[in-house]
């Protein structure tokens, strides 16, 4: 079998800014290590880009890197053609990448693959769902979710009616045009069950649940052994972000946790001393209520060693899924794999059901319960270990990549119209 893997993004053996860096090379390791035959193409999209990064796969004779295709879609637009896409437009208008279809397939037949395998991408999507070749989209968080959330914080902080409208017409333009484009997409792997349920809903049959995945970068010996060795002094240190701080899951995530949280935690807590460090470059959002007004919180910025930074503190607090926007998160499996302690809402297991309370992490139903948890547990070093040993095996069991890989193929293999 060949897979054509068109990417906007480099795969990386090591952690870099992105998530998806490292995501997309254990993928493609895994594929090669089946046997499939892999062809990578770069989507260079109004950027310059260092092309000797990219990895050869210690040479792998199923690899092959087939090039780079420059996309330019900076494009000025006037008053008339900015009215005419939020009232009455055309898919290349809402998606101008469209407007290369022609150009990508010429391209991907003289590849000829089997199936095209598209990545954490909803441009590339868009781009290669008239390309009449098999497409499996590896996908999460559709547009038209992102999009009504971020209506969302804007139509509560800073949008005015008129404003508002506008919002709603543009996003049920995108949302018809976005599900029609989707039809042309074979298979659906939603990283995030709620999401496979969103498209299952609007007809189409092939989307499906299948979890996300990470990398183990430390052996089980020396996450063990820091496990055995949690420190719980004092102060506590807390991990409660990770990602860019004006990310819109990081916005709902740090609305929650400025609004709700940390007031039940200074209650809980009392005259015991904690921390909670946010990781993440880019600043909070103007409009985020209280995001100064606490001591307890501190800001690191872009931390180059995260993984060092993330082993320091012993608890790993997630709020993003606490609110109506939820999303299925690397940060669960990335907290797992360094064994920490993860913490959420109960939320959270409408995206990602294999997290479960009091086995691989503690959940709370409202802020009250979350503080409580977070009180007890950096309390009971025994509970803190059994849940981070928990969190560690549930990785192993179902995240990582060669598993997913697995269902990834048997999909394809299985498909059918």
């Amino acid at each position: 079998m060949k897979i054509l893997i068109p990417s906007e993004i480099i795969p990386t053996s090591t952690h870099n800014v992105r998530s998806g860096n490292i995501v997309l090379f254990n993928i493609i390791q895994s594929f090669l290590k089946k046997g499939i035959k892999i062809e990578l193409v770069f989507l260079n999209i109004n950027r310059n880009t260092n092309l000797k990064k990219i990895p050869n796969f210690s040479r792998n004779s199923n690899f092959k890197f087939s090039g780079e295709i420059r996309l330019n879609l900076n494009q000025d637009e006037t008053f008339l053609q900015k009215f005419k896409k939020i009232f009455f437009p055309r898919a290349s208008e809402l998606f101008p990448i469209l407007n290369l279809t022609n150009q990508i397939k010429k391209k991907v037949e003289t590849i000829k693959p089997d199936w095209i395998f598209l990545f954490w991408s909803e441009k590339l999507t868009h781009l290669f769902a008239n390309t009449n070749y098999n497409l499996f989209a590896y996908y999460g968080n559709p547009i038209p979710k992102n999009l009504s959330a971020h209506n969302l914080l804007l139509s509560k902080y800073k949008a005015n009616f008129y404003q508002r409208i506008i919002q709603r017409i543009y996003l049920f333009n995108v949302s018809r045009i976005h599900l029609n484009l989707m039809k042309n997409v074979n298979i659906i792997g939603n990283i995030a069950k709620n999401d496979a349920l969103y498209y299952k809903n609007r007809g189409h049959k092939n989307s499906f649940y299948i979890q996300n995945t990470w990398f183990n970068k430390y052996s089980d010996k020396f996450i063990k052994k820091k496990i055995a060795n949690f420190n719980l002094k004092d102060p506590i240190k807390i991990a409660a972000n990770l990602g860019k701080l004006n990310a819109t899951a990081n916005t709902f995530g740090l609305i929650y946790l400025f609004e709700k949280l940390v007031p039940k935690l200074i209650k809980v807590f009392k005259d015991k001393k904690f921390e909670l460090h946010l990781f993440g470059s880019e600043k909070p959002e103007d409009y985020i209520p209280n995001k100064y007004k606490y001591s307890e919180v501190k800001y690191r910025g872009f931390v180059d060693q995260i993984d060092e930074a993330l082993m320091d503190c012993p608890i790993f607090l997630c709020c993003n899924n606490a609110t109506l926007y939820n999303v299925g998160h690397t940060r669960y499996l990335h907290a797992w794999t360094l064994g920490r302690c993860v913490i959420a809402h109960s939320n959270v297991r409408l995206a990602m059901p294999e997290i479960k309370h009091n086995k691989n992490a503690l959940l709370g139903k409202n802020s009250k319960e979350i503080a409580q948890l977070i009180y007890k547990v950096s309390m009971e070093k025994a509970l803190l270990k059994k849940i981070s040993i928990g969190g560690f095996n549930e990785f192993k069991k179902e995240f990582n990549s060669d598993i997913v890989v697995d269902k990834i193929l048997n999909k394809m293999k299985h498909y059918q119209i």
